[in-house]
């Protein structure tokens, strides 16, 4: 079984490579589906956040090589100026740890806002 359910999670990796749309909705099926629960053996490799970064990565080659530009909104630069002041909030964090785990999550709700956005 956990042969599979890694084939499954590598054939969602080339979907993501392939088209990052693909990819998207792949994050999104293991986003909810949360298969690391049914299977301790994702539980190290966190399957959804190597997806979501794999998908990323493959949205940047896709869009260096065509013309398409990013969609320009009021929304996206408000939602980078509450990143920065995420960040600037560091300086006066008393757990970094809690911060962290806080500044992680913002950040893949961005991403997946970006994502969505401009796919």
């Amino acid at each position: 079984m956990e042969t599979l359910i890694l084939l499954l999670l590598g054939i969602l990796v080339v979907a993501a490579l392939i088209d990052p749309l693909w990819g998207l909705y792949g994050f999104f099926f293991v986003a909810y589906s949360r298969p690391q629960d049914f299977y301790e053996f994702l539980i190290p490799l966190q399957p959804a956040r190597w997806l979501l970064l794999i998908v990323f990565i493959s949205f940047v080659f896709h869009r260096l090589g065509s013309k398409e530009r990013s969609a320009k909104a009021f929304q996206n630069r408000v939602l980078l100026a509450m990143f920065v002041c995420i960040l600037l909030s560091r300086i006066q964090a008393i757990n970094l740890d809690a911060w962290w785990a806080g500044t992680e999550d913002f950040i893949k709700i961005i991403l997946v806002y970006y994502l969505i956005i401009n796919i």
